[in-house]
């Protein structure tokens, strides 16, 4: 599914396209209601576009959370682990919102661990840095701040 975005918007996308090429990881920081969630999902139609057999998963955050619950409630980590792992391009928008969410922390800092041990990429959005997310537990912190963070 193809997003339209304004020309204001494709310029940084063309400039991301480039640093995510160069790293395995971004994190993209932009103010709310900027435009985030049609550029992140932008970034993914380009690599679809250019690699479509590519497996591409572009999630909210508070979806993720909700596959985490619903994993738990019907004992199927271990498929969720594999259904976020799977994707060559792992697209996770809004990731402030797991703050004070500390099993989806601990499930999405065992997820990063092991795509960015694969070599898998992986980019997060969030209307504010790593070190401004609330109740963010230290490792999944580190995992960010590690990120090649850029300010859209």
């Amino acid at each position: 599914m193809n997003f339209p975005i304004n020309k204001t918007q494709l310029e940084p996308l063309l400039d991301l396209s480039t640093v995510f090429h160069e790293s395995n990881s971004l994190f993209l920081i932009e103010k709310k209601d900027e435009g985030k969630t049609y550029l992140l999902r932008a970034i993914g139609n380009q690599i679809l576009g250019d690699c479509p057999d590519m497996n591409v998963l572009y999630v909210r955050s508070e979806d993720f959370v909700e596959d985490v619950i619903l994993s738990l409630r019907d004992g199927t980590l271990d498929a969720l682990k594999s259904k976020y792992i799977s994707a060559k391009i792992l697209l996770i928008d809004d990731i402030q919102n797991i703050d004070g969410k500390r099993i989806s922390q601990c499930m999405l800092h065992d997820i990063l661990s092991i795509a960015l041990e694969t070599k898998n990429r992986i980019v997060l959005s969030s209307d504010r840095h790593p070190t401004e997310i609330q109740d963010l537990n230290y490792s999944l912190a580190s995992y960010f701040l590690d990120m090649k963070i850029v300010d859209v």
